[in-house]
This record gives C-alpha cells, structure tokens and sequence, in this order.
C-alpha cells in the first residue's frame, strides 16, 4: 500500500516538474493592445482643422485659415508631427483649406485629397497652394461618394459625398466616415440641409449612424436637420468655431436641436482641442485649452529648410519656425544644418 502511495506521489511530482519546466521554455505570448485611433479637433478658431492619427500615420481634414495658421502648428508640432499622409481639403472656402499652402511647405504631405466635383475658383489662396503643390510634388486626388480612402488594417475611412457636382462649394463638401471597429467619426464640411438629406436617401441607419459627429458648417442653421441628426445619433456632438466670431456661430436653434440628441456638445471656442481615442471599443476624450508654446532643441527656418541650434544669434522670425528634438528628426523633414552653429 505504501509503495503504491509512494509512486502516485513520484508521478504528481513528475508531471508538476514536467509542467514547470515547459511552461519556462514556452511562455505565454504577450497580448498586443489593440491599436488606438485618435482624433483631434484642433481649436483654430473660426474654422475647421481634424487631426487623425493611426499607427503612425497622419491624417488631417482641413487646416483653418492663414490667419490662425500659428495654432494648427504649434499644435502638431507638439505631438511632434512631421509628416502627414493625407491632407483632406472637404471644400474650397478659406475657413477650412486656408492654411494649405503652409502646411504643405512646413510639413512633409504626401498626398492631398480633394472632393471630385469641387471647382476651383482662382484666387491668390488657390494660388499659392497650386504653386506649393508643385513646387514639393504632392500628388493630388480627387474623391467623390463610395470612394475608399487606403489605410492600415484596422482603419475605415469613406467618402459619403459628393456624389455629383452641385452649385455651392459647401455642397460640394468631402464628407467622410471615419471608422475602428464598433466606433465611428463623422467629418461633413460645410454640407446644408440640402445634403444632409441626400445623404438620407442615398445611405442607411448604420452607415449614418455615428458616435462623434463633427457638426456641419461650423453650426449654421443650413445645416443640421431634425432628421438627419436623428438617424447620426451621436453620443458627442463637436462644434469647431471662434470665440464671438462675426456669423453668430453656433446658432442657438441648432444647440437646440442637438440637445435633442445629446447633452455631450463640446465646442471648441469653449474646450479648447478636443481629443477623442479608441481601441475600437472603449472611447475617451480630453480638452487641450491655452496656447501652445512647444519648443524644441532645433530650430528650423520654414523658408530655407535650414536649421539652427537653440543658441544661434540667427533664427528665424517666430512665424517662420519649425521646431525638433532632434538631428535626425529635423534631417528626416527634409532640413539641413546651419553651417556656423550646427556644423557637423
């Protein structure tokens, strides 16, 4: 009896030892987090500029005016951005692609993307991002409804509108669906009541349906029907406006009718930037309020693409600075050194 005991307990400790020994030869493979997805509404003002990020890619729908440029980049300047990948322009009005022309000398864009039926009236703004875009080789595209926009795996981006060329510029906006799993971003541009409600006829609940809506038209009340915020749904209405600005924006009719639908209305002349994040499940947001004084131990001249150290007795005006942490950050943007303080 005792010798059966005796070798019950030898093959337990056996097979304990056994178990032991795989288990450190074979751990258990670390579960990756999922990938987040932020999004930034960047407070610029009387305008409209939404930052994307996504396993390091940049994306940025509209970029405000020229006049509050110096906000759009101290901000990415901040979450030390050097390069975009995508620069959406929903439309031509200055509010929204004003600042186009810098953003593409002072950062590296890869692509622009444009709505498809957008006409593009001449003006000294069109311009200057016309000679900008050639002058750095940005290939531009153009997008209408149905359209997918590439991105990594995990990441849905599509065009609701335009669907076909309308009279107005704000008709003509790129509206996109941004999407990361079971959450989803709704950009409109400058579209009217007129659009909202072909997006109505042309797309269902679910397609529609939204958890951040970013509010057209900076809330004008030509926007924002009854209906089509009824079938968005969204859990956070974000309104992208400045303080006090000349139209009268938000219109307290359509607060009124967001209010039907949330109570979470966060606006930027009141929030500051305003960003949300996701793993595609879990959705948080926070406000970024007062000015950006980013500084950094290089500083580059966004006219010569020349940089300096900290200490040079040469810099650059401040409206005409790009700012890095590094060499090689700086060299990566396409800079190069300033011969008497950074000699190599």
């Amino acid at each position: 009896m005792k010798e059966r005991t005796y070798g019950k307990r030898c093959l337990f400790f056996n097979l304990f030892f056994l178990s032991v020994l795989f288990f450190l030869w074979n751990p258990p493979e670390k579960v990756k987090a999922a990938p987040k997805l932020s999004v930034h509404y960047i407070d610029v003002g009387q305008g409209n500029a939404t930052l994307i990020r996504y396993k390091k890619k940049n994306y940025l729908y509209d970029c405000g005016k020229e006049s509050e440029y110096e906000k759009l980049r101290l901000y990415l300047n901040s979450r030390n951005i050097t390069k975009i990948h995508l620069l959406f322009l929903s439309h031509n009005d200055s509010d929204h692609m004003g600042s186009a022309a810098r953003v593409i000398r002072d950062f590296s864009v890869k692509k622009v993307v444009r709505a498809g039926y957008q006409e593009v009236k001449e003006n000294s703004t069109i311009a200057e991002l016309e000679k900008n875009l050639k002058k750095y080789h940005v290939k531009t595209l153009k997008k209408i409804a149905g359209d997918q926009i590439p991105t990594p795996k995990g990441l849905k981006i599509t065009v609701l509108s335009p669907n076909q060329n309308y009279e107005e510029s704000n008709e003509n906006s790129l509206v996109l669906r941004v999407q990361r799993k079971k959450r989803v971003f709704l950009l409109t541009g400058d579209v009217d009541a007129k659009i909202e409600n072909i997006l109505l006829e042309r797309y269902s609940k679910k397609q529609l349906a939204a958890h951040v809506l970013l509010v057209a038209h900076h809330g004008s009340d030509t926007a924002s029907g009854v209906m089509f915020l009824h079938t968005v749904r969204a859990k956070y209405a974000v309104i992208s406006v400045g303080e006090n600005n000349s139209y009268g924006h938000p219109k307290a009719t359509v607060l009124k009718r967001l209010g039907y639908f949330t109570k979470n209305i966060f606006r930027t002349d009141e929030k500051g930037t305003i960003v949300f994040t996701t793993n595609g499940t879990k959705l948080t947001y926070q406000f970024v309020k007062g000015t950006l004084t980013f500084q950094g131990t290089y500083i580059g001249n966004v006219n010569s693409r020349v940089y300096h150290s900290k200490r040079c007795t040469m810099l650059p005006d401040e409206k005409n600075r790009m700012y890095f942490k590094t060499v090689k950050e700086a060299e990566k943007a396409g800079y190069r050194p300033h011969a008497s303080c950074c000699s190599k």
